[in-house]
């Protein structure tokens, strides 16, 4: 029965060493990493600002005045896949939320890169005295992920 325990003991010792202390003999070790996958994980949703509004009157009646509204607004979005944005797509309201019609003089892209988009519109309007407020509908912007826009609204006071 001993000699069976030293045996043991023996061939545990050894396979143990055998693990522990690894070596390679060879005079080269190759060794080859492969890129199984690349992940980019997005959890942010495309996002839209607006900025740098200017307004002109053109001109004047006795119920309303016409205006020249020129206005930017950027998507900001690293993967950008679809983009359904056309003038007609832009919604417009007053402050009574009677829906307005501008007639747009103006709308492209002014400038573009990996993360975002500007664009430059510019519309004739006419309205009374009242601020005029431009909505971008939620899911007009898809990205890569499936995540959309949400809604995005701007005042503009006149």
């Amino acid at each position: 029965m001993r000699k069976v325990i030293k045996v043991f003991i023996c061939l545990f010792i050894s396979f143990s060493c055998l693990n522990f202390c690894q070596f390679s003999s060879a005079k080269y070790v190759l060794e080859d990493f492969i890129k199984v996958a690349s992940l980019n994980i997005d959890r942010s949703k495309p996002k839209i600002e607006f900025f740098d509004f200017s307004t002109q009157l053109v001109s004047e009646s006795e119920n309303s005045k016409l205006y020249s509204i020129t206005g930017y607004f950027k998507i900001i979005e690293k993967n950008l896949i679809e983009k359904d944005l056309l003038p007609n797509n832009l919604k417009f309201y007053t402050n009574n939320n009677i829906i307005v019609n501008p007639n747009f003089k103006n709308f492209y892209i002014v400038s573009k890169n990996n993360y975002e988009i500007t664009y430059e519109f510019s519309f004739l309007i006419t309205i009374k005295n009242e601020p005029i407020i431009i909505e971008i509908p939620k899911g007009l912007i898809i990205d890569k992920s499936g995540l959309t826009n949400d809604k995005t609204t701007y005042s503009i006071a006149i």
